[in-house]
């Protein structure tokens, strides 16, 4: 989780040479760049990542080139990725933990939804088949992460209309 923390304090710290170096050094895969660079971050140490937090706070930072409203979706999905470990190990890869961005969002583009439908929220997004989850495995699904369970595919009207069991 601290690696984590870190990834999201010096990303939006890091300048265009560093973040160039680590690229080249990753063979400009960026997984590996994320995971190299949030390791060598973290190596500060908690109390240098949480004032750094506080710094991009201060300043409205964020990571080079990323719009502002990506930059607090990448900080929300982070904390939810670290609830959860990855499929590979108990904490994640190199402890960093969490689900990776492996697999691309189940979107109506994509065809594994037309509707996507909060359970615990009144949202909704998209048209056709609804697929019932979550609100926060809805955003993980959105930014491409995956979710440890099949989706309902059913209306959520269907539901309401069934006598109780």
């Amino acid at each position: 989780m601290e690696d984590v923390a870190s990834h999201l304090a010096w990303a939006a710290a890091a300048g265009l040479l560093e973040t160039s170096r680590a690229a080249i050094r990753a063979g400009f895969r960026t997984n590996h760049m994320i995971t190299d660079l949030a390791l060598r971050w973290s190596a500060r140490g908690r109390p240098a990542i949480l004032e750094q937090l506080r710094r991009n706070v201060e300043n409205d930072a964020k990571p080079l080139g990323m719009p502002r409203l990506a930059a607090l979706t990448d900080a929300v999905v982070h904390g939810l990725d670290v609830r959860v470990p990855s499929a590979s190990s108990p904490t994640g890869p190199s402890g960093l933990g969490g689900r990776l961005p492996t697999r691309r969002a189940a979107t109506p583009e994509s065809g594994s939804a037309g509707c996507l439908v909060a359970t615990d929220a009144d949202r909704a997004w998209g048209e056709g088949e609804e697929a019932l989850e979550r609100a926060d495995e809805i955003l993980l699904r959105l930014t491409g992460r995956n979710v440890e369970h099949p989706v309902n595919h059913s209306s959520k009207r269907d539901k309401e209309d069934d006598p109780p069991v």
